[in-house]
């Protein structure tokens, strides 16, 4: 039987990639990522199959600008109640509730 929370949509949750990037800083990490997912998200649009079906499942999507916003995760918590958006169950998000 799978766990619970298997479907659970985590704040914590992240996609890792390994890359050689000696002498970076942390802000080079974070620009470096940045263009990364916007290249994808360029070739990914270029496909004509692959921009109908974002087109189908997500009408409004929005490439996103760059440099993206960045904040703690107790930033994030805030931003999550400001802007409405719930947990799963239909609650507000709170400190520790995606872990």
């Amino acid at each position: 039987m799978a766990c619970a929370c298997a479907n659970e949509t985590k704040l914590s949750e992240y996609t890792h990639i390994e890359a050689e990037l000696d002498f970076i800083t942390f802000d080079d990490l974070l620009a470096h990522l940045e263009h990364l997912i916007c290249r994808v998200i360029d070739l990914t649009l270029e496909n004509p199959i692959a921009a109908n079906a974002i087109k189908t499942y997500n009408p409004e999507f929005t490439k996103p600008s760059r440099p993206f916003l960045r904040m703690r995760y107790s930033e994030a918590i805030d931003w999550l109640r400001a802007k409405g958006i719930k947990t799963e169950d239909g609650n507000d998000h709170v400190f520790g509730d995606d872990m």
